[in-house]
């Protein structure tokens, strides 16, 4: 119970739906390949102040924790400051973002559920801050209280919980 199995969401700008499938932990579709070295980051466009901006710093930073995927080099190498989850996974799954940045409260279940289930079916994660998976209990809290670091490589996501961990 709490795991996610399908999602579909409706990007505002498209009249196409996304969708995606986690079947038993297997990938079932693909995204464009990311560019070498490229990290563009999601960010809130309305909330960026505080643990958010903290991360940010952290994650541009070459000396931080980030770990051997930023090999001495900013994990970040851009951000983009766009509204609604929903359409951030969309972003991340069609290939025009890379990660998604939000250690913070401030996200429920319903906003997160649909984009999971299209990030696994890419191979992707969508995580809290310390890295542990999104529980969907109907008997625990809707909100997302430790936040939210997403993508479609698994190891952006680790790296970024690594530097976001301690926040």
């Amino acid at each position: 119970m709490g795991r996610i199995l399908w999602g579909c969401s409706m990007p505002p700008s498209s009249e196409v739906p996304c969708a995606g499938v986690h079947v038993f932990g297997r990938p079932d579709w693909t995204r464009p390949s990311r560019p070498e070295g490229r990290c563009l980051t999601l960010v809130s466009r309305s909330r960026t102040a505080g643990l958010v901006a903290k991360a940010l710093a952290r994650l541009s930073d070459p000396g931080s924790p980030a770990g051997p995927l930023a090999a001495g080099k900013a994990l970040i190498t851009g951000t983009i400051a766009v509204g609604g989850a929903g359409y951030k996974v969309a972003r991340i799954t069609g290939g025009a973002a890379d990660l998604w940045i939000f250690p913070r409260s401030g996200t429920s279940r319903w906003d997160t559920c649909a984009g999971e289930a299209m990030l696994q079916a890419l191979g992707g994660l969508l995580r809290d801050k310390a890295g542990r998976p999104i529980c969907y209990d109907p008997d625990g809290s809707f909100e997302n209280l430790e936040g939210i670091i997403a993508g479609a490589d698994p190891e952006l996501v680790d790296c970024a919980v690594r530097a976001c961990a301690k926040l």
